[in-house]
Order: C-alpha cells, then structure tokens, then sequence
C-alpha cells in the first residue's frame, strides 16, 4: 500500500510540472496571397516567447549555414512578446507552406519546447486578364519612383527599366522578354525608387503579370526622362519664394522688384509647360491647367537665377 501511494505522488508531481512547462497555442487566423495572420496564447508558467515565420527550407538553409539549431535563429531573428499576441507577416509569396514558430521560455530564462504550425497562403489573382498600371514620379537627373500596381486577376509579376535607346535596338518583343526573365517576382504594388540612371535620358517602364492559371497579360509600358544636369544645378543657386506650396494650381512668386524677370515652370521630364514674364515684387502665377504633381520652378533675371519646386494637388 505503502508503494502505491508513492507511486500516485510521483505521478501527480509528474503531472503538475508537465502542465505548467511553458507552452505556447498558436493559430492561423487568415491568409491571403501575400499575408498570414496569426495568434498566439501563452499559459501560465511561460514568460515571454519568440515568433518567426518562415519557409521550412529556408530555416533548415540558414541552420546549416550558421551551424546552430533552428530554435537559436527563431530566438535570434524572432519577434518578443509578454502577453497574448496577433501578428501579420505581410510580403509573403503567393500558395507557399510557411511554418510558423513559438519559442517559449520562463522568468528565468529557459527556453523550453518550440511549438510550430503552418499556413500556406493563396495563390492569389483570378482567371482574367492580368493588367498593371504604372506612375512614375519624383523624377531628378539620376533617379526616379515607378509605382506598379497590379490589378485583381494578377497572380504574379515582373517589372524594371530598359534604356529607350538601347530598347529601341533589340525591339519591345526582346524587352519584355528580358523583363520576364526578372529573378525578383511582384505580388503586390511594387513601389521603387531606381537610382543612378544617367541625366536628360529616356527609359521604358515596362511591366507585364501573370493570372492565376499562369497566362500572361498584356505587357504596359511608359516612357519618361531624367531631368537635364542644368536644371538640377540650378538648385545651388539662391531660392525663389514660392507660395503656398503645395498649391492648388495658384502660387505666388517673388523677385527683387527691380527688373523684368522670366518664370518658367518644367515638368518632370524636363519639359518647359508655363513661360511668363513677370514686372512685379510678387507675382500671381496661375497653372491650374496642370496636372497635380511635381515642378520646378525657375526664376531668370539679368543678374541671377533663382529655383524651387512646387507641388501641385488639386
């Protein structure tokens, strides 16, 4: 009898500490083409804990890479949390299994056993016709933003800049060739500032996607300039004061007073759309016909030039 009830003991000291071992209960609460949100419930006894998602593969790379267990990365790249928690890893790729990893530990320190689960997101886009709309903006004489956005039908695609020049050699037919070769596939709006392009130059945006069947759409392409050195020199120069900015389409420039000066006014592909006179110490100047974007602003008079950049939003 005596044996018997030390055996009950042990079993229930057994049980105690293995219910209380820091524990973490994870559940997949949405995917979407490119996002996976999760939750993350703690018991008790655990302190805080590491989350981290990420393909099985790309874990197992990295562990042999650094030579140390994939629960030391979780602990090393993971994201902390003391309570509860929802989290949503955005940026994902399209119908790819993910794991997703909680690393708990207690007040002291431990870690304990890590808890997985996956989560494959959707393949995204529809049977229609994949079509992407592009904007470029921002331009100066060596770089420039080319927002891509994709539309609903796109499951996935490629996009980047092609000199015109050198474009126009090899055909459209090679370029969009060359774009889909692109090692870097889009899921969702790719918004990129390329730098270091050469001034007063013509370049093709091109982007072309996929739908959810894998059938190409149409390709879209737009052509736009770097801004010519001159016009970018000219900001070392003395500033115009210009106002309001941003403007609606009426700003106000001002000058010495003193002599007839000319304001012109570039697009930004360094095309000259306003050109006037001004004989006034400040001067109403009227582009509401513009479109809403980026300009700048040059100021001409026999003894100096002046510069700024207005911004027009309607």
């Amino acid at each position: 009898m005596k044996k018997i009830l030390v055996s009950i003991s042990l079993l229930i000291v057994s049980f105690f500490a293995f219910a209380q071992t820091p524990h973490v209960d994870i559940t997949v609460d949405n995917t979407t083409n490119v996002s996976v949100q999760a939750s993350f419930a703690k018991n008790s006894s655990c302190h805080s804990y590491y989350i981290l998602m990420s393909t099985e593969a790309e874990m197992i790379q990295w562990s042999t890479i650094f030579g140390v267990p994939v629960d030391s990365l979780v602990r090393q790249w993971g994201i902390r949390c003391y309570s509860d928690t929802t989290y949503t890893w955005t940026s994902m790729d399209p119908a790819t299994e993910y794991t997703i990893y909680a690393l708990p530990n207690d007040a002291s320190g431990t870690f304990y056993a890590m808890q997985t689960t996956t989560a494959t997101t959707t393949a995204g886009g529809g049977a229609g016709l994949s079509t992407l709309s592009i904007n470029v903006t921002d331009i100066t004489f060596n770089s420039a933003r080319v927002i891509v956005t994709p539309n609903s039908e796109t499951s996935v695609f490629y996009d980047g800049l092609i000199r015109k020049s050198y474009a126009d050699s090899i055909g459209m037919d090679s370029c969009i060739k060359i774009i889909k070769s692109s090692p870097y596939p889009q899921y969702s709006t790719d918004n990129w500032v390329w730098s270091n392009l050469e001034s007063n130059t013509a370049f093709y945006a091109i982007a072309i996607g996929k739908n959810a069947n894998s059938e190409w759409g149409d390709s879209t392409v737009v052509e736009f300039s770097t801004l010519a050195l001159s016009l970018i020199e000219s900001f070392s120069l003395k500033p115009l004061v210009i106002y309001p900015n941003p403007s609606s389409g009426i700003f106000y420039a001002e000058t010495e007073g003193n002599t007839v000066c000319e304001l012109q006014i570039f697009d930004i592909n360094g095309k000259i759309v306003y050109d006037s006179k001004l004989f006034n110490k400040t001067n109403e100047i009227d582009v509401s016909f513009l479109n809403e974007g980026s300009y700048i602003v040059k100021l001409i008079s026999e003894n100096e030039m002046r510069a700024g950049k207005i911004i027009i939003g309607k």
